[in-house]
C-alpha cells in the first residue's frame, strides 16, 4: 500500500539496462513473427514455398489467432488460411471510429466471455452467436486482406500436394472421437478434420 523506491540504492544506469534488454528480448521472442518463425524453423526446410494454414481457431485460442498473423507477416500471399476467419482482417471500406461486429458463432463446444461490457458472463453454445474473445482487443481487425491469395479448391489442391508444409493451429478439432455425439460439427470442423486426414495420407509427418 506504501511502496516507495529508496532512492539511496536505486541504481538508474542497471534500471535502463534491464528495461533495454526486456524490451529487446520482449520485440525478438514474444512477437507473432517471432512465433511464426519458431514455428516454421521446426520443419528445418529453408526454402518454403507455399504454406496451409488450417486455423479452425477457439474462442480465445491466442495462440491460433497469433500464429495467423505472424505468418501473414512473413509470408504475405504464400499463405493461405483457411477457413477465412473474417475478424482478423480489417473490415472493409471502414470509415474511422465505425462500429464493426464483433460477434462470431460460437467455434467449440461451449464458449464463455466475460468483458466489462456485459454484467453478467455471456454463455454460448456451438454455432451460437457470441462476442469475440475479449473483444478482439490487440489481435482481430489487425490484418490487410491480400487479393493473391487463393482459399478455393483447397481440397483438390492438398490431395495435388500444393502446399509444402501444412500447418494446424487448433489441435482440438483433431481430436478421436472429435465431438459429443450429439452435438453436429459445423462446416469449419468438418473442412478441417478432412484436411487432416488428407494430411496424413499425402504428406510426410515432417511436413505437418
Amino acid at each position: 500500500e506504501n511502496l516507495k523506491i529508496d532512492m539511496s540504492i536505486y541504481d538508474k544506469e542497471r534500471y535502463n539496462e534491464l528495461a533495454a534488454r526486456l524490451l529487446w528480448y520482449t520485440r525478438e521472442r514474444l512477437s507473432t513473427v517471432a512465433l511464426a518463425r519458431y514455428v516454421l524453423r521446426t520443419f528445418d526446410r529453408p526454402n518454403l514455398g507455399k504454406v496451409l494454414f488450417v486455423g479452425h481457431c477457439g474462442h480465445g485460442d491466442f495462440q491460433c489467432h497469433l500464429m495467423l498473423h505472424g505468418l501473414r507477416s512473413l509470408l504475405g500471399a504464400s499463405l493461405v488460411d483457411i477457413p477465412f476467419l473474417w475478424y482478423m482482417y480489417h473490415p472493409e471500406e471502414a470509415p474511422p471510429m465505425m462500429e464493426v461486429i464483433k460477434k462470431i458463432p460460437c467455434p467449440s463446444y461451449l464458449c464463455t466471455t466475460v468483458t466489462g461490457s456485459h454484467h453478467t458472463p455471456v454463455i454460448a453454445r456451438q454455432g451460437q452467436l457470441t462476442p469475440l474473445y475479449g473483444g478482439g482487443f490487440s489481435y482481430a481487425f489487425r490484418m490487410e486482406e491480400n487479393a493473391e491469395v487463393n482459399r478455393s479448391r483447397i481440397i483438390e489442391r492438398v490431395k495435388a500436394h500444393e502446399f509444402d508444409v501444412l500447418i494446424f493451429g487448433n489441435i482440438e478439432e483433431l481430436s478421436i472421437p472429435p465431438r459429443p455425439p450429439k452435438l453436429a460439427p459445423d462446416q469449419g470442423s468438418k473442412l478441417v478434420r478432412k484436411l487432416w486426414i488428407l494430411a496424413l495420407e499425402r504428406y510426410a509427418k515432417e511436413d505437418i
